[in-house]
């Protein structure tokens, strides 16, 4: 089973269900998802780099068609700084950070695509 996010205020992104707070984190669920991945996911969501406009992924119409025209987007952030512990860095290795993306990431739909429900 995926990881799941929900934010107990839900905000206003293609991608945030209104009403439940629900995140629309992947296109299709891996194994190989981290706790650590959904977290940079989670903040490069909330910071408008990373969206899906897919149909099955789409929860809020009107925030897509607002980011078409928004200019300042993305949002500043400060990439979330992974401890040595939990990264894929040699023991003993200095915190590492993923950089937030620079420009905003449409997420490529897919046939194999876990469906983010619309009425969770």
């Amino acid at each position: 089973m995926p990881i799941e996010a929900f934010l107990a205020v839900p905000v206003f992104h293609p991608n945030v269900h209104p009403d439940n707070g629900f995140v629309c984190l992947w296109t299709r669920g891996s194994t190989g998802d981290t706790i650590v991945t959904a977290l940079v996911r989670l903040q490069n969501v909330i910071g408008w780099r990373l969206h899906n406009a897919s149909p099955d992924h789409l929860m809020q119409p009107a925030a897509l068609a607002w980011a078409a025209s928004a200019t300042d987007l993305p949002l500043p952030c400060t990439p979330i700084e992974i401890p040595a512990s939990l990264s894929s860095n040699s023991p003993g290795a200095t915190p590492r950070r993923i950089p937030a993306a620079a420009s905003p990431i449409p997420i490529e739909a897919s046939t194999t695509a876990r469906r983010c429900s619309k009425t969770l």
